[in-house]
């Protein structure tokens, strides 16, 4: 969390008494899985059949076995305050300015948390940080191209040996 970003809509619906009960009791499909990755950015790998059939099947598991649900809705309820984000969750741009370690923004552009400005923005007052932004991705970039983050990241890694 960090300043200026975005609270998407169905995050925050997630902090209403009767949906922060019902959404981790709920069970998981194909549709939901799909919609999520929608609600995250993820549109064009949705409707472009770029998530693999796998990756979808994994998710619904993921959320109907697991607490994944519970957890996630129990986080954001505590993150969140009336649907505004918590200032002691923040980081602010004053503490991203401190540091000092090698980092690798690996960013959507169709981030709903945060667009590229946001991304650009924490990049700008970080010394040692690189910044890559991705078209038709959104808060999961990695989601419709993995081999290309994994090689971003093996690169950026070995820059600094």
């Amino acid at each position: 969390m960090v300043e200026a970003m975005a609270v998407p809509d169905f995050i925050k619906s997630m902090t209403y008494p009767v949906l922060r009960w019902l959404i981790p009791k709920l069970p998981a499909s194909k549709s939901y899985a799909r919609k999520i990755m929608k609600d995250t950015g993820h549109t064009h790998s949705v409707e472009n059949n770029v998530l693999s059939v796998q990756f979808v099947e994994w998710y619904v598991r993921l959320s109907n076995h697991t607490d994944t649900m519970k957890n996630d809705v129990a986080i954001i309820n505590q993150i969140l305050s009336g649907g505004k984000m918590n200032p002691e969750y923040v980081l602010p741009d004053k503490k991203i300015q401190k540091i000092t370690r090698p980092t690798l923004w690996l960013w959507g552009e169709n981030d709903p948390f945060g667009g590229v400005d946001i991304g650009k923005r924490i990049h700008s007052q970080m010394n040692h940080s690189e910044f890559v932004s991705f078209k038709n991705s959104g808060h999961l970039p990695w989601l419709g191209n993995a081999a290309e983050h994994a090689a971003r990241i093996k690169e950026f890694i070995q820059k600094r040996k």
